[in-house]
């Protein structure tokens, strides 16, 4: 069953690792498992815009993948009005 957290606060890591804190993660992941990360960049508009993806939301993520010693990676396509390249620079 999939489980979605949300969590009140500021822009910073801290709500985000809050809510990651709330869903089992770790119990889905193997010892030899490596995480992509997927973020939402299809334009180049900033993350203040709700558009694309929060670069600290994305930071928090690695960090908490890097805890359990494991390797992250992050995927983008092209699928949006934007190639990945502009949306990453543009993003942040």
């Amino acid at each position: 069953m999939a489980r979605v957290a949300v969590v009140k606060g500021e822009r910073g890591l801290e709500p985000v690792y809050r809510a990651l804190d709330m869903i089992p993660y770790k119990e889905s992941l193997e010892p030899w498992d490596t995480v992509l990360v997927k973020p939402n960049l299809i334009t180049s508009h900033t993350y203040e815009t709700g558009v694309t993806t929060d670069p600290l939301v994305i930071e928090a993520v690695i960090n908490r993948v890097h805890e359990l010693g494991k390797k992250a990676i992050v995927v983008e396509t092209e699928g949006g009005i934007t190639s990945p390249d502009e949306a990453i620079h543009t993003t942040g």
